[in-house]
């Protein structure tokens, strides 16, 4: 029978902090049948690797694909209905990034459990390769990989010959409300993702992931386009008014020159399957000439 060693999954489970390396092997009997999704990434990664039929718990934000819409809702990241879980008798619960409190509930039950970094785009990537392999989908998470990659670059090389654009990328936000604003550090996949859409992110030196940062500290950089990332569509009054609120800062580059776009969409904050259609909607906004 097929053996297939975790160290992939050591290796995720090391990198974001889990401590030691997890020695145990899986048989092919042994792929997970039950599983719980705890983050809408990876319910969107198990359904593009083919194994959508073994999920029978879902993060409250899932919002694709469809075929996961129906399926039995855990509550949040942060507050995932316990009970709820092991009425699921899931044999897998699968997370992204750290989370030590749902760790220990799946080592109190004697759940296999993984959690799978995902703060760059490295990591977004290999995602599919392992969760490919603990599925027992070893050659569509490797396929999944370089299909990717391949749109990835296809982009890029579109973009090759364009200056790329200074560009701050803001996190949604009241209307009226220009301070505390949150934008993305060097190390994100979302960073990582701009670049390729032709954008240079001005705050690409700061340290922490997802700073705040003020207003202050945006005039100094000066950034030729404001990219404001919401996870829905913005009705038309919201939109005026947000766009307003930007007038009280005219000495700005991107102000000045209309620059205020609006990244939009549930696929633009989630590291999954969909990041490409993120990269090529931040390139159309940073580069509609192009398109």
């Amino acid at each position: 029978m097929k053996i297939i060693w975790l160290t992939l999954l050591a290796v995720a489970l090391i990198g974001c902090g889990c401590g030691k390396r997890d020695e145990k092997v899986l048989s092919l009997s042994d792929h997970p049948k039950r599983i719980i999704c705890a983050t809408p990434g990876l319910a969107e990664v198990v359904f593009a690797l083919g194994a959508g039929d073994r999920v029978v718990g879902v993060s409250d934000y899932v919002v694709w694909p469809p075929e996961a819409l129906s399926i039995t809702r855990i509550g949040g990241w942060m507050n995932p209905d316990r009970e709820r879980l092991l009425m699921l008798q899931p044999d897998l619960i699968l997370t992204q990034g750290l989370h030590e409190p749902l760790r220990k509930f799946a080592e109190r039950h004697g759940i296999r459990f993984l959690q799978i970094p995902t703060d760059t785009l490295e990591d977004v990537l290999q995602q599919f390769v392992i969760v490919g392999a603990l599925l027992g989908h070893e050659e569509e998470g490797r396929q999944l990989r370089e299909k990717l990659e391949k749109q990835l670059d296809a982009i890029q090389s579109k973009l090759a010959n364009v200056p790329p654009r200074r560009t701050v990328l803001l996190f949604e936000r009241p209307e009226g409300v220009l301070r505390n604003l949150t934008t993305i550090g060097p190390s994100t996949f979302l960073s990582s993702l701009l670049e390729l859409a032709g954008g240079k992110n001005v705050f690409a030196d700061v340290v922490g992931d997802y700073p705040q940062i003020s207003r202050e500290a945006l005039l100094m950089r000066a950034p030729d386009v404001v990219m404001e990332l919401h996870g829905g569509e913005l009705a038309a009054m919201r939109r005026d008014a947000i766009m307003r609120d930007w007038q009280a800062m005219s000495s700005l580059p991107a102000v000045r020159e209309g620059r205020i776009v609006f990244l939009t969409g549930n696929y633009a904050m989630i590291p999954g399957p969909r990041i490409v259609e993120t990269v090529e909607k931040m390139a159309q906004l940073l580069h509609p000439e192009l398109f």
